[in-house]
């Protein structure tokens, strides 16, 4: 009989949490999740520790082999194998490390260093996996450090979908319609309408379904509710996320370019509604919309060879995704609304554009092009590299560690405002003349993303809450508004 364990230890100045998801535990360091571990011949629960957390299960059965798979956040570094597990360093500092005792029987690592797996042979005494890392005073709600009260837990129905309990829409008194004081522009660290009227928003979103599922009828209630509990903004999202939701903007086909006319008619009445509601309404372009062989992109089997499509970390680096987002983007902005009598790309109520969602290279996808899962796209990731090279007279060697600090960083964020650039350009041959933010700031996102993103009108920060989150510090964690 043998006896296994696995210790895992990280060193960070930043908190990092264990939270069971199913059979599955994810380490999360903020809002970004970094590892996913899954057992398998094996059920363990867990037990809070003075030095971290412990996974202990039964005996694993006779006749089963157990193991623990692990999957690591895209975007970061790849994680190595070594004889007792793996070792993975961030760019922020974190160190983790697995360890099995005894080694198990096999380690196995997927050659972009993002998934693996550890597995024993029988018999064994029992199975443990012993997870030691910091964690922030107050940062993390836990058995041992619960939220203060329940106030902040998060309810599956708080308000009734098709009333409001108090009616705030004479805040946008003098809004009705949305846009009359001009389009909204950006100074300094201020948003002012084109008359000179300050502006200032308190948004919402609505999101795929409930966009496009909705009756008219519904949709005008809808309007009304939003400017009735305070809103004056909306985000309407996942417009294009045909690989996930029945109806969207792409119209059914084998490519994705063409705007679906029933989808567009519904997003119309969307804008009118909410513009006589004196509601704003902010559009994203590019979020999940899943590239087809139809759309004639050089190297698309690179890009549908995983779970998505949507070519995000791509776009960098593929002319002709480039070319399909331009295209889409000035077709829909063309398109005349019939009932405000404008085209998108003229109407300020719409007062701004998200070029691309959650889609960077100086945090998550740009370790994606330093291996040979991607050649084509990571040859154009290299030419890049060599052209930043010698533009500013370093070693090419020194760039293709784009999980590093420095150097690595100011080439992903080079080839970020390459892109960027290109892309407002489109939109304004399209006639926008409203505010443009280039992708989101998400995820653990690190000071190397910031100088791309503050080249946008403005910056478009996400945070996803979860119970305790209205009770976190901002200074040590992340919370629903910082």
């Amino acid at each position: 009989m043998m006896l296994a364990a696995l210790l895992l230890t990280a060193w960070s100045a930043q908190a990092v949490e264990i939270k069971q998801v199913g059979a599955a535990f994810e380490l999360r360091q903020g809002s970004q999740r970094l590892c996913r571990i899954l057992p398998e011949g094996w059920k363990p629960r867990l037990q809070r520790q003075a030095s971290g957390v412990l996974l202990t299960g039964p005996k694993p059965a006779v006749g089963t082999s157990p193991s623990v798979q692990f999957r690591f956040a895209p975007g970061l570094p790849p994680a190595r194998v070594t004889p007792q597990g793996w070792t993975w360093t961030l760019a922020n500092g974190t160190s983790l490390e697995a360890k099995a005792t005894p080694p198990p029987a096999s380690t196995r690592m997927a050659p972009n260093g993002r998934q693996g797996s550890l597995s024993w042979q029988q018999p064994l005494e029992a199975l443990q996996l012993h997870l030691s890392f910091p964690v922030g005073p107050g940062t993390t709600p836990t058995e041992e450090n619960p939220p203060p009260s329940s106030s902040g837990r998060i309810t599956s129905a708080p308000l009734a979908w098709d009333a409001w309990p108090i009616d705030l829409r004479f805040l946008n008194d003098g809004h009705r319609p949305a846009g009359r004081h001009g389009p909204v522009m950006a100074r300094g660290e201020e948003l002012i309408f084109a008359d000179g009227e300050p502006a200032r928003f308190w948004g919402t979103n609505v999101v795929a379904n409930a966009v496009f599922r909705a009756e008219p009828d519904t949709i005008r209630l809808q309007a009304r509710r939003i400017a009735a509990l305070g809103w004056n903004l909306v985000r309407l999202f996942h417009l294009d996320s045909a690989s996930w939701v029945p109806e969207t903007l792409v119209a059914n086909g084998k490519d994705s370019g063409r705007l679906n006319p029933r989808a567009l008619e519904t997003l119309d009445w969307w804008i009118h509604c909410l513009r006589e509601e004196g509601v704003y309404v902010w559009l994203d372009l590019h979020v999940g919309r899943p590239f087809q062989k139809g759309d004639n992109i050089r190297d698309l089997q690179e890009i549908t060879s995983g779970k998505r499509s949507d070519g995000r970390g791509f776009t960098y680096f593929n002319p002709d995704l480039q070319s399909q987002m331009d295209a889409w983007s000035k077709a829909l902005l063309a398109h005349k609304n019939p009932y405000t009598k404008l085209r998108l790309a003229d109407d300020p109520a719409i007062v701004a554009l998200l070029i691309t969602n959650e889609n960077d290279l100086t945090q998550h996808y740009g370790s994606m092009f330093v291996n040979d899962g991607f050649p084509n796209h990571g040859q154009r990731f290299r030419a890049a590299a060599q052209a930043f090279a010698k533009k500013n007279d370093v070693e090419i060697q020194s760039l293709l560690k784009p999980w590093l600090p420095g150097l690595p960083k100011l080439l992903l964020a080079d080839v970020e405002k390459n892109f960027f650039d290109d892309r407002r350009i489109a939109l304004r041959e399209a006639g926008w003349k409203g505010m443009t933010t280039l992708t989101s700031w998400w995820a653990g996102m690190g000071l190397a993303s910031l100088p791309s993103l503050a080249m946008g009108d403005v910056v478009d920060a996400h945070s996803y809450g979860k119970e305790g989150f209205l009770h976190r510090d901002p200074h040590l964690a992340p919370n629903f508004i910082h």
